[in-house]
């Protein structure tokens, strides 16, 4: 069960970090994918070394915000097409819920350590 979860988080976590590659790509002009696994493995790997007071919530509010997708797009936030997925982050980081946007800033920066700082 634990195993199921965590390999769950981590196809989240790849899908949120691919998303957020392809519109740094978009903005500097640069190729995208050629860290994507890298700054997945990197984002999951800080989500994993979180306390318990904020993994759980972190982790239920991620899984809450992929399963938006199947009822925004018909499929879960990583199983979406790319620009289904871009759409529905950009949702999330406009939203009127201070809590959607945290997560999204969240993983936005997270991917951008991932990439350029890690």
């Amino acid at each position: 069960m634990e195993f199921m979860m965590q390999q769950r988080l981590h196809q989240i976590i790849a899908a949120i970090g691919e998303t957020f590659e392809a519109d740094f790509a978009q903005a500097i002009f640069a190729p995208a994918g050629s860290d994507v696994r890298e700054t997945a493995t990197f984002m999951e790997r800080q989500i994993l070394q979180m306390t318990d007071l904020f993994f759980f919530p972190f982790v239920l509010f991620t899984i809450f915000f992929s399963w938006m997708g199947f009822f925004k797009g018909g499929q879960r936030f990583e199983h979406l097409p790319l620009s289904a997925r871009q759409q529905q982050i950009r949702a999330w980081k406009t939203s009127r819920i201070g809590s959607c946007r945290m997560l999204m800033n969240v993983y936005e920066s997270l991917s951008l350590v991932g990439r350029y700082g890690a």
